[in-house]
């Protein structure tokens, strides 16, 4: 019998060990929570398109039902937290908005549920992602063609193409002495990424200004979406995941923050064009400036309630999935100085690090 090792030859090979399951981080309940967001914001969006079609509603107008699914997650967040007081605060507030300030209605929800609805999106998101990004990037430099999806995390986190990706490490804990405030600031630098493409459809939009009826109202809601999708990866700056190299580490949210800067530059260069052709109406910048101090407190406030009581319980659910899911084998540290392999007894066989987690292919003579 002959052992024979090969590297896989196209993007269909793939190693076993990228068909083992991944840990589960959502609870059976919260299974079902997160289906029900996912699904009710199908429901809305299409709601959203269908109904000016079908009624004298603007399209901005029924975007507001696009507030329902994160003030679903408000509610759950409360209930299952058990902060029944607050509940019933922002039960009252709701309803006194919707009986004496109608004007007022979306923005009194984003308030007293929005806050709490997007962090604990987030942070089901965030569980629900993390260690499939880890897997596709784990794999994305180990055959000869890469995936559409590993393409995608390689110019999303500005991985290197010759880069061993394999190596991923992170830390075991973390301790928080007051306000992460470096982290909350990348949160906001990542919001201003997403905020440009809305500006450039207020811009371009002719139908937006202040006679039309919840234009306001619906960018306000989009600023509660775009908290949601920036905390959603915060566990990769707060665990600080990297992929270790033999001369230091690279950061993971730190290639994805590059990556975004390199971005936004022409984006923002693309907002000021569209502003300065399709100008017609102050209104937009005032819009702009109202959304921008929106995001800021969506961003903010979100951010500190997940720091508060939603951080430390995930990120010891990631690291109990992580000894599971990641444990330290003989792959982990190819390439380095390390001693658990140049210490080896004298004659120890050596596996070729190009074949490492590849398929062993067992031919008889």
């Amino acid at each position: 019998m002959e052992l024979k090792l090969k590297m896989p030859k196209g993007r269909a090979a793939r190693s076993p060990v990228q068909d083992e399951p991944l840990p589960a981080m959502l609870e059976p309940r919260e299974w079902k929570v997160f289906l029900g967001f996912a699904a009710s914001i199908i429901v809305c969006l299409a709601l959203a398109v269908i109904v000016p079609f079908v009624s004298d509603y603007t399209w901005y107008q029924s975007f507001n039902l696009m507030l329902l699914p994160l003030m679903g997650m408000g509610v759950y967040g409360y209930v299952v937290h058990s902060r029944w007081i607050l509940l019933a605060i922002a039960s009252a507030a709701t309803v006194i908005a919707i009986v004496f300030l109608p004007w007022g209605t979306v923005e009194t929800i984003l308030v007293v549920f929005g806050f709490e609805g997007a962090a604990v999106a987030a942070d089901m998101i965030q569980r629900l992602v993390f260690f499939r990004i880890l897997r596709t990037i784990e794999f994305v430099n180990g055959r000869d063609r890469s995936s559409p999806l590993e393409l995608l995390a390689l110019y999303l986190f500005g991985i290197p193409k010759g880069l061993d990706t394999r190596r991923i490490d992170m830390e075991e804990g973390i301790r928080r002495k007051g306000v992460p405030v470096r982290e909350i600031a990348n949160r906001i630098l990542l919001a201003l990424f997403f905020c440009m493409f809305i500006w450039m459809f207020m811009f371009a939009d002719q139908n937006y200004s202040e006679f039309t009826s919840g234009s306001v109202d619906a960018v306000f809601i989009a600023m509660g979406y775009i908290a949601v999708a920036v905390l959603s990866l915060s566990a990769f700056e707060t665990l600080d995941v990297r992929i270790e190299t033999d001369h230091g580490g690279f950061r993971l949210y730190d290639g994805l923050m590059g990556t975004m800067s390199r971005i936004i530059i022409p984006l923002a260069l693309a907002t000021v064009l569209l502003a300065i052709v399709l100008w017609k109406d102050p209104f937009v910048l005032v819009s702009i400036a109202m959304s921008i101090v929106v995001m800021l407190a969506m961003v903010v406030i979100a951010s500190e309630l997940y720091y508060g009581y939603l951080e430390s319980t995930t990120v010891k659910a990631i690291q109990r999935a992580r000894r599971e899911f990641m444990p330290s084998g003989i792959c982990s540290s190819l390439g380095g100085d390390v001693p658990s392999l140049s210490d080896a007894p004298p004659g120890t066989p050596r596996r070729d690090p190009s074949t490492c987690f590849d398929p062993v292919q067992v031919r008889k003579n």
